[in-house]
Order: C-alpha cells, then structure tokens, then sequence
C-alpha cells in the first residue's frame, strides 16, 4: 500500500493469502485509524507501522501471528490470536489502558513478544524497544483453557521497561503447566503489576525479573522517593517518564521492588530475581523484632541470583542483617559473588499445626566471594492438635552451601517432628509417622564457621512431651532418618 494514512469511519478489514504490510513506498510509517473492529488476516503474518483503533485487532487463524511494529507504536485496542502468536516491537512501545492482547486457547496458551520480536539472545537481530510501558489496565493473556500448558509472555526494554498492568499464562484445564513470563528492563525496570502463571493441577509457571540492579524496598510505598517513578494514579506522567525520560534520571536510582509486590505473587508461582549487579535487601523495618520477607506458602521456587554476568561485581546482601527471609515450604536458591544475609528460612511450619504430608523447601546457597548467613532452618514441626488424630509428616529441607572465601552461618536446623494428640483409653490407637531430616552439605576453599547442628527425626505424642495419658491406647510412632552432613 502506497498510502500514508489509511482510515475509516466503519470496520477496516486487510486481507492476503502473503503477508499484509502497512506501508508507502518510501517506507515511512503509515497509520491506521478505525472507529470500528480492525481486522488484519495474512497467511504469513502481518506488518503495520503504527496502529490506532477504538475496537480491536482479530486473528481468525489459530496458527497465525499477528506483527505491529514501527517506530513509536501505542495501543489501547484489543487483540486476539487463540495459540497464535502476538508481538508488538519498535522503538518505543506503549500498550495503554485498555488493551487487551489474548492469545489463550483450549490446547494450550500462544506467544506474546511486547518490545522483541522474539527471546532476546545474543545470536539474534531482533528488533528491541528502547523503552516498554504496560498500563494498569492493560492485559496479556496466554491461558491453557482445556488442556496443555501456559504460553509465554515476553516484556521487553533495551533500556527502561515499566509495568503497571496485569499477566496471565495459567493453566486452568485438568491437565498442564502454567507458563514463563519475563519482564525485563535491561538497565531499569519498574515493576508495579501483577502476574498470574498458576496451574488447577499441574506445575505453577515461572516469573523473571531481570535488570541491571536489584532493590528489595520494605512495605508498599510507591512515593516521589522511587526514582522517576512518580505514580500518585496519574497514569500520564508514568508514560512520559517511561518513554521520554533522560537515562541518566534512571540510572541515579537502581531498580525498585517493593516487599509487598513479592509477599502479593502467589505461593506456586516460581519467582527469579536475576540482576547484573547486585541486589540488596534494603532494612525491613517492623513495629515488633526484626523485618520479614515473607514469601506466600507454596511450591514455586524462589530465585535470587546477583552477578549474573559473572564479573564478580555483585552480591546479595541485607542492609540490616537482624531482617529474615521466610519463603514457607518453598525452595531458595542464592547465589552472587559475596552473599550476606540474615536469618533464612524455608520451614511451612510458620503456619502449619496440622497434620500434612509437606516437605520443607531446600536452601542452595552459592558464592565465588565470601558468604556470611545467619541461621538455617529447613525444619518440619507437624502437630495434630485433634485427640486421636494420626500424624505424617514430610521432611525437612536439604542445605547445601558453597563458597570461594570465608564462610560463615549460624545455626543449622534441618530436622523433623511430627507429635500428635494424646488422649485415649485402653483399645484406642494412634499413628504418628515422622519424616527424615534433611541433608546438610557445606563445601568451601577457605575457612568455615558453622554454629550448631541438627538433622535429626523424632515422631512423638503430646502425651510423652506435656503430660501423663487417661489409658493404655496403642501408640504407633516411627521417626525417619536423621539426614547427612558433609563438610
């Protein structure tokens, strides 16, 4: 097409057997403006520069792709592409209140590429935003709806990405895994929305977060205070510091997570926090003890690697190392050239007294610098407070640390206890079953200091640990093994 501007005031429909693409001779960008549905359908795909529409964008062929990119490309229109394939690329990108970009389907969730036409990867040369921006009320879906899994949604910015909005890639069927979502701002990301990657039955997907920097800031503030990020619900000012902003006003403040945005993200979602550099836990303050990072009970494992360059410029580190992580039965991988860190642990017996067979997360800590950790705990306590009530529990979490230099931890406690409720008469009986203590490995080059111990299993009732019982009731108890340490 030949023409530089290209409007209706009904529907516009664009149809080739080839490749639709939206532009004039001189390849100049040609904008599209449409009171109506806009309607695009190629065999091969389809290319339009700039697209403006009050109603939507429809892909009629589950195998097909829909292409929107140009220069400077805004969107506030819907898409839809069932298991298809969506990206929407050019210098700047902004996807603006009220679009809404699905490509969820019965079999399985399609592809959504925002600012990369592609998974960014140094073999590559895909076309990258400089800056990305989702809006609060923007959304991207790519939900398993019958069967199969969640797709993949891809948020992408050479340079600042911000994400207000909202990201779907579940699994909703009987059968399947949630997706992988990325958002990533290469040198800033302000990340304000909310992901979604659960699966009813199968595995939760994951969620990566990947910029230069990492700041864990404590509670739920979005103030003045966060660099540029000037969000009071005047959603104008957000798009033009995303945008337009000078790289120099974000390269002052590193990236910003706050605590609340990671204590909000569901318990089975699989969170990787993954910076060049370093991320550091700014001090949690609390109106009682220490700070807490509180991590939803769960099974999505949580990822917190630094240096991920491997220049030996980053570290993860607590500003006030009285301050502790909780991730409640979830595994926790750490990793950076130094680590300094507080009280850790992956126990989900923070909130259980009940009987459930559940195994306490792992913790893997690893670091080509010096690593200094307060104390471990992997432990598993199951209490059933129900008289009679039998009692199985899981088993503690392995710890397994490795370091270049120093080494240093406090307590270690990878045990499991399983008691329950006595109260019986003769002919009564009970079951109580504990599971195994985990493994406790550290390896290092340097030197080591450990504080105390533990790895042991112990089954036990209420009646041996408080008290006398009412009669002679059939007691069964067996303690698993008690788990290896290596150091």
């Amino acid at each position: 097409m030949d023409e530089s501007q290209l409007a209706t005031q009904g529907d516009l429909e664009l149809l080739a057997e080839d490749t639709v693409q939206v532009r004039d001779s001189q390849v100049r960008p040609t904008n599209i403006t449409t009171a109506g549905d806009l309607l695009i359908l190629g065999e091969e795909g389809v290319d339009a520069t700039t697209v403006n529409t009050a109603s939507g964008i429809e892909n009629l062929d589950t195998e097909g792709e829909i292409t929107v990119s140009g220069d400077n490309v805004s969107l506030s229109t819907a898409i839809t592409a069932p298991e298809g394939n969506v990206t929407i690329t050019g210098s700047r990108v902004a996807l603006l209140d009220g679009t809404n970009i699905d490509v969820s389907a019965d079999t399985s969730g399609g592809d959504i590429f925002i600012g990369t036409e592609a998974y960014p990867n140094t073999t590559n040369n895909n076309q990258t935003a400089l800056r990305t921006y989702i809006a609060p009320e923007a959304s991207l879906s790519a939900d398993a709806l019958t069967n199969g899994d969640g797709g993949q949604v891809i948020v992408w910015a050479d340079e600042v990405a911000g994400f207000y909005g909202n990201i779907s890639s579940r699994c909703v069927a009987e059968d399947g895994d949630g997706g992988f979502v990325e958002v990533s701002g290469q040198q800033h990301l302000l990340f304000r929305g909310d992901v979604d990657v659960n699966a009813v039955n199968g595995e939760s997907g994951t969620l990566l977060l990947d910029p230069t920097d990492i700041i864990i800031a404590a509670g739920n503030g979005d103030e003045a205070g966060d660099g540029p990020d000037t969000f009071q619900g005047n959603n104008s000012e957000i798009v033009g510091s995303v945008l337009s902003a000078p790289l120099s006003t974000f390269d002052d403040e590193p990236t910003t997570i706050f605590e609340s945005e990671l204590e909000a993200l569901s318990g089975d979602t699989g969170v990787i926090l993954q910076a060049t550099n370093d991320i550091i836990i700014q001090d949690l303050i609390e109106t009682f003890g220490p700070g807490v990072l509180r991590f939803k009970r769960g099974t999505g494992r949580i990822e917190l690697i630094a240096d991920a360059d491997g220049d030996g410029s980053g570290s993860v580190r607590m500003e006030d190392v009285q301050d502790r992580i909780q991730s409640r039965g979830r595994d926790l991988v750490i990793s950076g050239h130094d680590v300094v860190l507080g009280d850790i642990s992956t126990s989900p017996s923070v909130e259980l007294y009940e009987p459930e067979l559940e195994d306490s997360g792992t913790i893997t800590i690893t670091g080509s610098g010096y690593i200094t950790v307060g104390n471990i705990n992997t432990y598993i306590t199951s209490f059933s407070y129900e008289t009679l009530a039998s009692n199985l529990a899981g088993n503690g979490g392995a710890f397994d640390i490795e370091g270049v230099e120093q080494i240093i931890i406090g307590d270690i406690n990878t045990s499991n206890i399983a008691a329950a409720n006595f109260d019986g008469t003769s002919g009564d009986s009970l079951e109580v079953l504990a599971g195994n203590g985990g493994a406790i490995t550290i390896t290092g080059s340097d030197s080591i200091t450990v504080g105390n111990l533990r790895s042991d299993s112990l089954a036990t009732t209420y009646a041996s640990l408080y008290g006398s019982t009412t009669g002679a009731a059939g007691i069964i108890s067996s303690a698993g093994k008690g788990g290896n340490i290596l150091i």
